[in-house]
């Protein structure tokens, strides 16, 4: 029944909104505090309600779009709600054809009111206008007396009819769009009882949701009773032994369903068993309370029949859910809880809580093929790579929205399966966490696993003191030529990626020109930066030391092996345009060029270079423990930190 979400916010600042196409599942990612959670709240609240929520920030969900529900027994909830509402003269005796004069007879006054309500509840559009339809039926008197004298005009000989002057036609608006109304109304009338006479009721109601006739909308309330809310803290308390149901029908425990469900309790039996290789079986032979347990052999009628001797046998070698590990007791208590009931909507947060990866990733899988199967939604908010996996891998009929929340500005950014599904195929982004990413405030991504490393630990010391990039991850891309393959997709995804490369890139023709690509630059940019490279590498080239190659030489010296106006130049014309665009030039060479003063003549080779650095800066309760300063490394991992913290950066998608 749900056809999209539309929240008050779109994928960057200046977007004031955006419409998420519902499918089967909706995967919600970001980083921690953007909002997950609170959007599924206020889903939940929206579907019980049938309007938004309202919050201190504003409410992040503005409306939802409906269409033909894909589940039947919600269809046919639906179409009886709406038949009650109709008139009944849509549904009696629909096999015979009306005249006019029979239908105004039939169709009566109470008839008409009902018409009325649901033209101005927006349920029912019988006309282009339905903004004029509605405005014109606020006088209820008024448009039942227009309503009554348009049927007699309708059943009126032509000379009845009135005088057609231009002030009595201007006079007469109102009653002429009642004509036109009545006219369309008659044309429903007519075509639901031939609909209704050859298809039924439900089928034919169905027709005129999908023809536009009939709007679902105003009928998303009746979704509340049949959507479902779970966290990690419920599904754990789903699994505990509980004391046998009472013989009470409102006994709706997700226990008490199952015992009721045997056709429920075989699916979610053949769900457990195809990831844990084991029977989940309710025992209640201590006739005290009830036990998940799980078994290593199906349960046959020992459920059926549980004062057996067989049966009690059974149920002694079955082991206890209690037993198991937490993240046994969540797959099963939200799948156990899922299936207890025929859910239309079904919301989880954080589902892979207390899950291992290859249970998430299973779970991702179940739970996309459950709400396919129902013609059910499923709107999930996650932290795990896995999961998000396991529902892409079911289909692609998933929506995966990135939310954010920096600075007090909320953004929402749609993210494309296909670049998702690339992301979990291609080997290097797969081996490098990329996908982890989108979980986090921002990335950045380096040419090796040392530079990897001192990175993310001259940032965690700047985080202390409120200074560098929060909630940001580190990546190793393995060389600086497979960087701007990671950077582009994730910068598509809106994920700010930066990029830390050594100053050797002014030696390389094409990893300038792919970074550049990736960072959205445009073509005279790229054309402009790669021409300034070209010269940069001369200045290298000239008045070099002895037995010193170029490229020795920048890697050795950096920037200080030049003169000063060079320098100044190649700061300005070079670092700075790409730092705009989040490529981070190593203006020393190379990584072991930062914080010499803490390594002076220091003989080791440069493959100790990072345990040596990592033992002079000192652990955080050592005496010797350096703290951030002006300059050298601290003053380029700032500066990462600012374009990332910057939500008006260069070098993104907009």
């Amino acid at each position: 029944m749900l056809k999209s979400l539309i929240l008050g916010f779109g994928p960057t600042p200046h977007e004031s909104s955006l419409t998420v196409p519902v499918g089967s599942a909706v995967v919600l990612v970001g980083p921690n505090n953007s909002g997950k959670s609170r959007l599924l709240q206020e889903l939940e609240y929206f579907l019980n309600k049938g309007e938004p929520a309202r919050s201190g920030r504003g409410g992040m969900l503005t409306d939802v779009e409906c269409e033909l529900p894909r589940n039947e027994a919600l269809l046919e909830i639906l179409a009886n709600r709406i038949k009650e509402e109709l008139p009944s003269a849509i549904f009696e005796n629909p096999g015979v054809t009306l005249t006019p004069d029979a239908t105004k007879r039939a169709v009566g006054i109470n008839g008409i009111s009902r018409t009325k309500d649901l033209l101005v509840a927006g349920k029912l559009v019988l006309t282009p206008q339905p903004q004029v339809t509605r405005k014109l039926l606020g006088d209820s008197q008024h448009i039942i007396d227009s309503f009554f004298t348009a049927f007699d005009f309708l059943t009126a000989k032509p000379t009845d009819a009135a005088p057609k002057d231009e002030q009595t036609t201007k006079n007469n608006e109102p009653e002429n769009h009642v004509r036109n109304l009545l006219l369309s109304g008659m044309d429903f009338i007519k075509d639901m009882r031939k609909s209704v006479h050859t298809l039924g009721v439900t089928a034919a109601i169905a027709e005129a949701i999908k023809n536009g006739r009939i709007h679902p909308r105003p009928y998303v309330h009746l979704l509340g009773a049949m959507t479902l809310r779970l966290d990690g803290r419920q599904r754990l308390e789903h699994v505990r032994p509980k004391s046998l149901p009472a013989t009470s029908r409102n006994d709706d425990s997700p226990f008490t369903k199952l015992l009721r469900n045997p056709s429920a309790r075989h699916s979610l039996r053949q769900l457990v068993y195809e990831t844990l290789g084991q029977y989940l079986v309710i025992d209640v032979t201590s006739f005290v309370h009830t036990e998940l347990k799980l078994a290593s052999e199906e349960p046959g009628d020992n459920e059926l029949m549980p004062l057996l001797p067989s049966s009690i046998e059974y149920f002694s070698r079955a082991r206890s859910i209690d037993s198991y590990s937490d993240g046994v007791k969540s797959f099963i208590g939200l799948l156990s809880t899922v299936m207890s009931n025929e859910y239309v909507v079904m919301l989880v947060d954080e589902p892979e809580a207390f899950l291992h990866p290859p249970l998430a990733r299973r779970l991702g899988q179940k739970l996309h093929r459950l709400a396919r199967e129902r013609g059910a939604h499923i709107v999930a908010a996650t932290h795990s790579a896995d999961f998000l996996m396991g529902c892409i891998q079911t289909s692609p009929d998933v929506n995966i929205v990135r939310l954010t929340y920096q600075h007090r500005v909320p953004t929402a950014r749609l993210l494309p399966v296909s670049e998702l599904t690339q992301m979990m195929h291609d080997p290097l982004l797969r081996s490098t966490g990329t996908l982890s990413a989108l979980f986090h405030e921002g990335a950045v991504v380096c040419e090796g696993d040392s530079d990897r490393a001192f990175y993310q630990e001259i940032n965690e010391r700047l985080l202390r003191e409120t200074q560098g990039a929060d909630g940001c991850l580190f990546m190793n891309a393995h060389s600086k030529q497979t960087i701007h393959r990671i950077i582009g997709p994730l910068r598509r995804m809106g994920v700010p990626a930066a990029a830390i490369v050594d100053l050797d890139i002014i030696g390389d023709d094409n990893v300038l020109k792919d970074l550049l690509a990736a960072a959205n630059a445009d073509p005279a940019t790229i054309n402009t930066l790669g021409n300034a490279k070209g010269e940069f590498r001369k200045y290298f080239s000239q008045d070099q030391e002895a037995g010193k190659t170029s490229k020795e030489r920048l890697k050795a010296h950096g920037v200080s092996a030049l003169d000063e106006r060079r320098k100044a130049s190649m700061v300005q014309l070079f670092f700075k345009p790409l730092a705009q665009m989040g490529i981070f030039v190593v203006p020393v060479g190379e990584l072991e060029g930062w914080l010499k003063e803490l390594l002076p003549g220091d003989p080791r080779a440069k493959k100790n270079w990072i345990s040596a650095i990592f033992e002079a800066l000192g652990s955080s309760d050592s005496a010797r423990y350096v703290s951030p300063q002006d300059g050298d490394v601290w003053d380029f991992m700032r500066e990462v930190g600012n374009w990332i913290n910057n939500p008006k950066r260069g070098g993104m998608t907009s």
